[in-house]
């Protein structure tokens, strides 16, 4: 796979010079780079350059035209150990800021500007990767998100903990955890008592009384019924006797 790159050479440094009236001072002295661009991508309508030298950094940009072969000249470089970058952009200069972030990046380099060297530095801008990181604190706490049940969680993530609905007193539905690490059982369904269908921790539901009936419970006779889905056992009898107090 062929990786797009942008190729910025600085050609060479020339020091101004420091002598004579109207001339920088000696330590004013300042280094001027010639910068050839190529291979211009057509996404890139700015580039950058950053110089930090010494106590003071130096930034200019140029607008790039896509597909041709460029050269700028920075001045007013520091002297001595210079670091330079490479910053490229899809906008036009007209547009960027230093808070722009760029689509291009090169690693830093190093040259030495001084009278009467001509140091070539060559700076390969590489696309700059972006991506949202997400930051988190652990105190030593309990970690909701972590998928691991602890202390004062009753789940945490996909981890139930081997309950469920039924589990939790409900006839069935699909039990999860909330962001909390609590159990949501909005999708859990419970039992309804009157639809003659003896459910969760029913006893009895109506007519449905799951085959149990006065002589099943003890009882000689009697009709067994059903209240407010739990036994009624008023309708049971035994022989010589009462019903069951």
């Amino acid at each position: 796979m062929r990786t797009n790159r942008v190729g910025i050479v600085l050609l060479g440094a020339v020091v101004a010079g420091c002598s004579g009236a109207g001339e920088p001072e000696a330590q004013d002295d300042v280094g001027v780079v010639r910068i050839a661009l190529t291979g211009t991508p057509a996404d890139v309508a700015c580039i950058g350059i950053t110089v930090v030298g010494g106590s003071r950094t130096v930034s200019r940009r140029f607008d790039a035209v896509p597909g041709t072969s460029q050269t700028f000249m920075l001045t007013s470089l520091p002297l001595g150990s210079d670091v330079f970058t490479g910053q490229a952009y899809s906008a036009a200069c007209s547009g960027v800021s230093d808070a722009t972030s760029p689509d291009w990046l090169s690693d830093a380099v190093t040259a030495n500007v001084a009278k009467g060297v001509v140091p070539d530095v060559a700076l390969l801008l590489k696309r700059n990767g972006r991506a949202n990181v997400s930051v988190g604190f652990d105190d030593g706490g309990p970690v909701c998100g972590d998928g691991v049940i602890q202390s004062g969680e009753q789940c945490d993530g996909s981890n139930l903990g081997g309950s469920s609905c039924v589990a939790l007193g409900f006839v069935g539905g699909s039990l999860t955890c909330d962001p909390t690490c609590h159990f949501n059982v909005t999708a859990c369904s419970a039992a309804v008592c009157g639809d003659n269908i003896i459910e969760g921790g029913e006893e009895c539901d109506g007519t449905d009384l799951g085959g149990e009936s006065c002589v099943t419970f003890g009882f000689d006779l009697g009709v067994l019924r059903c209240s407010n889905c739990t036994f009624d056992f008023s309708g049971c009898r035994f022989l010589g006797g009462g019903p069951l107090p």
